[in-house]
């Protein structure tokens, strides 16, 4: 599959890159805090018991691509997702969450096939934002359900930083941030998605998804009339499924759970590529996740720039929220 998509981006946030694997990036496009779920260890780093783990979220693009929509996924291919709500009219420009390597991905030098573990073993990540499906007489927990935007974040535009801790399952624990700006937006809906950020409406609840991704990459280029050309590349990278009995379907990044919880439990599905391309969420793969330490919702934050005047009063809002929508599990 290949896709060369050019995109038009407006004068107030054009700016000329080229994003290359490995390249610095700098996530500080929103700065105000919309919606928060804190890892254990910026809560309590000596509580052990809301330390938590890592849930595998990732896929091999290019296995994906090569199946047949109408089989089971080839693993690695599992999606985690978490629901969340805000009361802000104001955009999500940043995101920031966590995780861990939970496995190596692996490339072919020479006639050597070489394991790579750590940042840069995987080629991206991919965020996307659903309407929520509630629970009712036939859903017994609510889920993701229509897809309103899907970002693809190439390895270069994410900006990784290691935490110095770990968490219960022994993973060292590592934060990244992105600003969607830096992202190819590859599926949105009218309305809800654009280039800058992501528009929920205020009071709503969403889910977001989180995954890595490796074989695959895009690399932004400015074109002399302003316009941004986006070419997928292949990187020769894989992950390789049945080769450590501990992690049999070879995945290889997790996202890490938090003790703040809202609403209902983060949930685990599977991505599909239909017969043109397009992404496919099947409603009925959606379950709640099974943690092995029993935090049940994923560490992340949203952040935006809102109008200066509302600034404070977001501030108040975020504390008052935090205060009477959070549990702490422990």
């Amino acid at each position: 599959m290949t896709r060369i998509t050019r995109l038009s981006i407006t004068a107030l946030t054009a700016f000329a890159f080229v994003i290359m694997w490995g390249a610095p990036a700098q996530a500080d496009q929103g700065t105000v805090l919309k919606y928060s779920q804190l890892p254990g260890y910026l809560i309590d780093p000596l509580d052990m018991l809301i330390s938590g783990e890592n849930i595998p979220s990732d896929v091999d693009w290019n296995a994906l691509n090569a199946a047949s929509p109408t089989q089971p996924p080839p693993q690695p291919n599992w999606i985690i997702a978490d629901d969340f709500r805000d009361p802000f009219n104001t955009p999500v420009l940043t995101v920031r969450w966590w995780g861990s390597y939970v496995g190596p991905t692996f490339q072919q030098v020479g006639g050597a096939v070489t394991p790579i573990f750590g940042p840069g073993s995987e080629d991206g990540y991919v965020l996307s934002f659903f309407k929520d499906q509630p629970v009712d007489p036939l859903n017994p927990f609510s889920r993701p359900d229509e897809l309103l935007a899907s970002y693809i974040a190439p390895f270069g535009a994410v900006k990784v930083t290691p935490t110095t801790h770990v968490g219960w399952d022994g993973h060292e624990i590592w934060q990244y941030e992105v600003n969607f700006q830096d992202t190819h937006l590859e599926h949105a809906v009218a309305g809800f998605a654009d280039q800058i950020g992501f528009n929920q409406q205020p009071g709503e609840v969403y889910w977001l998804s989180i995954n890595a991704e490796v074989g695959h990459t895009l690399v932004a280029v400015t074109n002399p009339d302003g316009t941004t050309s986006w070419i997928e590349q292949d990187t020769g990278k894989f992950a390789i499924p049945g080769n450590d009995p501990l992690n049999p379907d070879g995945h290889f990044w997790g996202w890490h759970t938090s003790p703040e919880a809202f609403n209902d439990v983060a949930t685990m599905g599977h991505l599909l590529m239909g017969p043109n391309g397009e992404w496919i969420y099947p409603q009925q793969d959606w379950r709640p996740i099974q943690p092995n330490h029993g935090l049940n919702d994923m560490a992340f934050q949203l952040l935006t720039i809102p109008e200066p005047a509302t600034a404070v009063l977001i501030g108040i809002g975020l504390m008052l929220i935090h205060s009477r929508q959070r549990s702490i599990i422990g």
